[in-house]
């Protein structure tokens, strides 16, 4: 049963408002995005309007979700209803400074430096200590933030806030490779398959050629450059790369109710003669009136251009922090061998009745060697400062890309910074895809799949209109012609 809330309610316990039959709900539900459509008889007035709340049974189990933009049409109101916990975005956080806090301590002090106050609360089960600001953001970007800085996965529950270390489980779901799922729409991506890697460095440095554990039809060979500093750093990052890039980028979209005991982030395994893909669901579309999943995305990529530009930052972060933390093995490793020397030198000092003047050269040794450390240990702050500023470069450049590409909820915008025309690939009041021409103020020109509106046309050759063709008369400046098709 779902059941209406007034906008300021937070317990929903009680029946509410009053229960209300829907005509439909779809919940949709991704990393980025949880909402509901909805749609609903004209009786439902008075509680279908704008911030009311709708207690609603979702895959994820009863969850609020609240009534934004309502609009009437063919008797029926509609609505694309937001979870709750989007309301995070109307709090502002201008300052917050987690030191020395797990994700908890983080997420509580974030949310006391909110403004206005909230209802929400947290909950992770992430231990690691970070500091860090944060610093004029809404209070959902923030969490968003934290999510991230912690390597967590954001989710939500009512009005609790949690960032998790996992999301999802293996619930046991295999399909067949190739199999002809009802309603499938798969995406295959060899372009960066390898299963033969001849690894080199910069400077031309290789550790010869290295092999996957799988074989296809045809090898799939590549020389590809590491940018590392020796033979061990070559081995470890060309052994990721291969283990990565083995097998195909796999993308299913299912449009049918096959596959329905599974929740965001399961894996779903995919079977094939030579390997098995460990794919993840990405996204689902659930009818909430039946309880049935009716489309299911999973793979082990996301055919979408805004995820190709996550994937790029976060590989571009992931090569930073990989040789950052070679160095930083490089220096743990001397420090423990310095380590050794010291209590080696402490026991001889311990037996030793003479010969002081080889005691003094020996920790003189160690004096030279602490400094070496001291050095090394200054070099890898540089190391991680250099990776800090290229990941943020990086960062920028593909944030630019929304001065010219923004991917919003409702579709695609295409624009330059400098002019206020736009291009928009967006979907119409029924729900059909549609092309918009605004000239920065007004729709000039609307193109769905089978009719245009605009203001002026200019055909400088010919045009079909019905069963006649209409061009104008070959060599005139001033004669047009009809002729029938």
């Amino acid at each position: 049963m779902i059941h209406a809330f007034l906008p300021s309610d937070t317990d929903f316990t009680s029946n509410g408002e009053r229960p209300v039959s829907l005509l439909k709900a779809i919940e949709k539900k991704d990393k980025d995005t949880w909402e509901v459509e909805i749609s609903a008889s004209l009786d439902y007035l008075d509680v279908i309007k704008q911030d009311y709340i709708l207690h609603m049974p979702t895959k994820y189990g009863y969850q609020p979700f609240r009534i934004d933009n309502p609009e009437t049409f063919n008797n029926s109101i509609r609505s694309i209803t937001k979870h709750i916990a989007y309301d995070l975005k109307n709090h502002l956080v201008t300052l917050a400074t987690p030191i020395e806090m797990n994700c908890t301590e983080a997420m509580n002090e974030v949310l006391n430096h909110a403004y206005p106050s909230c209802s929400f609360s947290v909950y992770s089960d992430i231990a690691s200590i970070k500091t860090f600001s944060i610093e004029n953001m809404t209070l959902f970007d923030a969490m968003v933030e934290l999510s991230r800085r912690y390597n967590g996965h954001l989710d939500f529950d009512g009005f609790q806030v949690r960032i998790t270390a996992e999301q999802g489980e293996d619930r046991g779901v295999n399909i067949e490779y190739g199999a002809n799922l009802q309603g499938a729409k798969v995406t295959e991506n060899w372009d960066l398959v390898v299963t033969e890697l001849y690894p080199v460095t910069t400077s031309g440095l290789t550790v010869g050629w290295l092999y996957s554990d799988i074989e296809y039809d045809r090898p799939y060979a590549r020389r590809v450059e590491f940018d590392v500093e020796n033979e061990e750093q070559l081995t470890f990052q060309a052994n990721l790369y291969l283990n990565r890039y083995k097998v195909p980028r796999i993308n299913y979209e299912v449009s049918s109710s096959s596959i329905q005991n599974v929740f965001l982030g399961d894996t779903i395994q995919v079977v094939a003669r030579q390997f098995t893909i460990f794919t993840e669901v990405i996204s689902y579309e659930f009818n909430i009136l039946t309880q049935k999943i009716i489309r299911l995305e999973f793979g082990n990529f996301r055919n979408t251009l805004r995820s190709f530009f996550g994937e790029m930052r976060a590989e571009i972060e992931e090569v930073a922090l990989r040789k950052a933390q070679l160095k930083i093995n490089e220096v743990s490793g001397d420090i423990e061998a310095l380590g050794q020397n010291i209590t080696i030198i402490a026991q001889d000092l311990a037996n030793v009745e003479a010969g002081s003047s080889e005691i003094a050269a020996r920790v003189d040794g160690v004096t030279i060697t602490v400094t070496s450390q001291t050095n090394k240990i200054n070099d890898l702050q540089t190391v991680v400062d250099e990776n800090g500023n290229a990941i943020q470069s990086n960062a920028d450049a593909i944030a630019e890309q929304k001065t010219h590409y923004d991917f919003g909820t409702d579709g695609l915008t295409i624009g330059k910074s400098d002019s206020p025309g736009q291009i928009r690939l967006e979907y119409d009041t029924e729900n059909k895809p549609q092309v918009v021409i605004s000239d920065g103020f007004n729709d000039t020109t609307v193109i769905k799949s089978n009719s245009m509106a605009t203001k002026n046309i200019i055909i400088e050759e010919s045009a079909i209109l019905g069963n006649h063709k209409v061009q104008k008369l070959s060599g005139s400046t001033s004669v047009t012609i009809f002729l029938p098709v």
